[in-house]
């Protein structure tokens, strides 16, 4: 059987065409030739890509006649989603087609699934918990959202064993064509859920109705299913005086599945303080997520924490790009206020006596607009913040109302240190020659400011020749 994925370079795609692999079915996908961190995992697996969007991808001629190509087609929400060329022609000609978070649910139906979810910190979660139970011989199946873990073989798989470890989103399933949320195709025996931030303004214009949509998905759990949540979501469910509802509906929930608190076990914490390889705070909340996750499951404490020691990174998380002239280069996904904030305390804690820089590339109109003050706030302790415009995301269009320059003279007038810089030369420019040795360098957000890597420190070698 061969399928299909349109818009295959997405990190979710790509995790589930190599899952789909391993079970057995011929992949293939196609997208645009922008560079993607997933290129290489791609590639390496053999799996072609067609750097278009056609019909032709899908269909070819035998025998004198034109017959589809494929059995199945998989479609992400980018890319204009059921709009596509591909996925309207392979509708249209009687071929399975499926957005990805439909098909995720349904690849998955068979396993006991884990399912973690959170505005930050589910990717490394999901990873942890996939390292800890590919290490205890589980042969899990898992599906990470990044190109690469450390310690993994790929950052999607299908296993032998009872497990599927998801990384599980709240955005939309198809913004143009199906607005449930990703995670309710999932059928969840255990949920971990890092927290709960208004991240999305375009699909939820409150915090509240986020606060709804993890607590639809909360009620899938079933009688004997089990709840991890930390104690910043615990917090989220107080009811407010005009609208009770938030704390019924746990409550509710709660009644129907075991729910514990993650993060308030002093003992774990120090543990898992000694064993993780990786900087911050809110990974030790990650880990000892993972662990409880694992201990849940029949996988020994001790185990767990050994098998986490192997963890040392994901890709575009906290990720080292490398040094030149004395300067460290790193990457980081973060993208929300929270995340920032979270991001900059691990840094400090690193590199407590150095300079820190952030290049930081907001992404998407709508999300900088409704949390602009929390991104000021969030950046106005950065030593140094050199803002690029806006990752403009194809499903929003752009806001003149809005950009990042605003957000430089908001972050100055608050007491920061912060700079726009309009064009994307000039900002390399800049950054090589405002830095010095012994500085630390952060590019930061999710969009495509990881192009940057290799001009800066190649600018920045010269520099120092």
């Amino acid at each position: 059987m061969k399928v299909h994925f349109t818009g295959i370079k997405g990190v979710g795609m790509t995790a589930l065409a190599l899952a789909y692999q391993d079970a057995g079915w011929e992949v293939q996908g196609s997208d645009t030739k922008d560079f993607q961190i997933t290129d290489e995992p791609l590639k390496n697996r053999g799996i072609k890509v067609f750097e278009k969007f056609t019909p032709r991808n899908i269909w070819e001629l035998k025998k004198m006649v034109w017959k589809p190509a494929i059995d199945k087609l998989i479609y992400t929400g980018a890319h204009h989603g059921s709009q596509n060329v591909e996925v309207k022609w392979a509708a249209s000609r009687g071929i399975p087609v499926m957005n990805y978070a439909r098909a995720l649910g349904e690849f998955f139906t068979g396993k006991k699934q884990i399912c973690v979810c959170g505005v930050g910190g589910k990717t490394t979660t999901t990873a942890m918990i996939a390292t800890i139970l590919n290490e205890a011989d589980q042969d899990p199946s898992w599906i990470v959202g990044t190109s690469s873990v450390s310690s993994l073989p790929a950052s999607g798989h299908f296993g032998k064993g009872d497990w599927a470890v998801i990384e599980s989103d709240e955005y939309a399933a198809d913004p143009e064509s199906d607005k449930t949320p990703k995670f309710m195709y999932m059928n969840p025996q255990i949920i971990v859920c890092t927290n709960i931030w208004h991240d999305h303004p375009d699909v939820y214009k409150t915090e509240q109705d986020t606060v709804q949509a993890y607590l639809s998905f909360f009620s899938k759990l079933p009688k004997d299913g089990l709840l991890l949540i930390s104690s910043q979501v615990n917090g989220k469910f107080r009811p407010a005086e005009q609208d009770p509802a938030p704390q019924d509906k746990l409550i509710k929930c709660r009644k129907v599945c075991k729910t514990r608190v993650f993060d308030d076990n002093a003992a774990l914490k120090q543990m898992v303080e000694e064993k993780i390889a990786v900087p911050g705070e809110y990974n030790v909340r990650n880990a000892m997520a993972a662990v409880m996750t694992a201990e849940y499951i029949g996988i020994p404490r001790n185990k767990a924490l050994e098998a986490l020691k192997k963890y040392t990174g994901s890709k575009r998380r906290f990720e080292f790009i490398g040094e030149s002239g004395g300067i460290l280069i790193y990457d980081d996904y973060a993208h929300h206020p929270h995340e920032i904030e979270s991001l900059l305390s691990a840094a400090r804690q690193k590199f407590p006596d150095k300079k820190i820089k952030f290049v930081f590339q907001p992404h998407t109109f709508s999300r900088t607009k409704a949390l602009f003050d929390q991104f000021v706030n969030s950046l106005k302790d950065v030593d140094e913040v050199i803002l690029d415009p806006i990752f403009a995301s194809a499903r929003e269009a752009a806001d003149a109302e809005i950009n990042s320059e605003m957000l430089a003279k908001k972050i100055n007038e608050k007491g920061g240190n912060a700079v726009f810089v309009p064009v994307r030369q000039k900002l390399i420019e800049y950054l090589v020659g405002t830095s010095k040795s012994g500085e630390v360098i952060f590019t930061v957000g999710a969009g495509d400011l990881y192009e940057i890597h290799s001009k800066i420190k190649q600018e920045l070698g010269r520099k120092s020749h």
